[in-house]
C-alpha cells in the first residue's frame, strides 16, 4: 500500500466515503452509516433518519466491519448484504438491519458499522473485477460479470449458475474497448479508482445500468502476497507473453 491508498481505504463504507468526491468516470451512491452501539441506543432516530433521506425508495442495507475488507485480510462475502429493502414497511428495515448486524457473529464490535444506500434499479450487467491477477499479481483486469439479472449481487454471494469472464492485460485496454463496446465505461472508470488510490491491486463490486452509468458498491485491497512473482521485471514478463503468442499462432 503507500500513503494515499493508506488515507482513503478504511471500513467498506469509509472507503466509498472518502473516495466518492473525487470521482469523474463512477458513481457511488449517498450513504447513511452508524456503527452497531449506535443502533441499539437510538434505533428509532436512526429509522426516521434513513426514512428522510431515503424517502419511499427501496434501499441496500449493508455490513462495514473493522474486520472486512482491510490490508491483512478480505473476508469477502462473510458478511451480509440486503438488497431491495422497502422502506414502506417499518418492520423489513428492522429485520434487515438486525439480519445484517447478526452477520458477525460472536466476535461483534460495538463499532462495526452498517450503511444503507439506495437501490440501483435497471441494472445492463454487475459483477466484481479484480485489478491484478489473483494468483500471481500481473497486470490483467479479470471481469466476472452477470448480465441475466436485475440484482446486483448475484456475482458476490455465488447464487448465479452462469456468470462470463472476461480476463484482459491492462496494455490492451483500448483494443478490449472495441471489442466490447459495453466494457468501454467499466475500464475507464476502474482505471480511474486505480489511478486515484495511486494503487493497482483492487476487487471492486460494480453494477452498469441501462444508460451506461458504472456505479460502484465495493473497493478492496486484495491481500494475497505476489513477492514471488514481483522479482521478475516488467520488461521480462512481457518478453515471455510475446514469445508464447507467437508459439501459439505457430501452433
Amino acid at each position: 500500500e503507500n500513503d494515499v491508498s493508506r488515507f482513503i481505504m478504511g471500513t467498506k463504507s469509509e472507503t466509498l466515503d472518502r473516495i466518492r468526491p473525487i470521482l469523474k468516470k463512477s458513481i457511488i451512491g449517498s450513504q447513511y452509516r452508524f456503527t452497531i452501539d449506535q443502533w441499539k441506543i437510538k434505533n428509532k432516530i436512526i429509522q426516521n433518519d434513513i426514512k428522510k433521506i431515503f424517502k419511499n425508495e427501496h434501499v441496500v442495507v449493508r455490513s462495514s466491519s473493522n474486520k472486512e475488507d482491510n490490508w491483512k485480510q478480505s473476508n469477502a462475502g462473510v458478511f451480509t448484504s440486503i438488497l431491495n429493502v422497502d422502506l414502506q414497511n417499518e418492520k423489513k428495515l428492522i429485520t434487515a438491519i438486525n439480519k445484517a448486524i447478526k452477520s458477525y457473529g460472536s466476535e461483534i464490535a460495538m463499532n462495526d458499522q452498517i450503511f444503507v444506500q439506495k437501490q440501483i434499479k435497471n441494472i445492463f450487467f454487475s459483477g466484481v473485477v479484480f485489478t491484478c491477477d489473483l494468483e500471481n499479481g500481473q497486470p490483467y483486469y479479470k471481469i466476472n460479470f452477470d448480465e441475466n439479472s436485475e440484482k446486483t449481487d448475484t456475482i458476490t454471494s455465488g447464487s448465479i449458475q452462469t456468470s462470463k469472464n472476461i480476463v484482459i492485460h491492462k496494455n490492451f485496454c483500448r483494443e478490449a474497448g472495441f471489442k466490447f463496446d459495453f466494457l468501454k465505461k467499466l475500464i475507464l472508470s476502474i482505471s480511474e479508482i486505480e489511478n486515484k488510490l495511486n494503487y493497482h491491486k483492487l476487487d471492486i463490486e460494480f453494477a452498469v445500468d441501462r444508460k451506461k452509468n458504472v456505479h460502484i458498491f465495493q473497493i478492496r485491497p486484495i491481500s494475497i502476497d505476489h513477492s514471488n512473482f514481483e522479482k521478475f521485471s516488467n520488461n521480462k514478463k512481457n518478453n515471455k507473453l510475446h514469445q508464447s503468442v507467437v508459439k501459439f499462432k505457430n501452433l
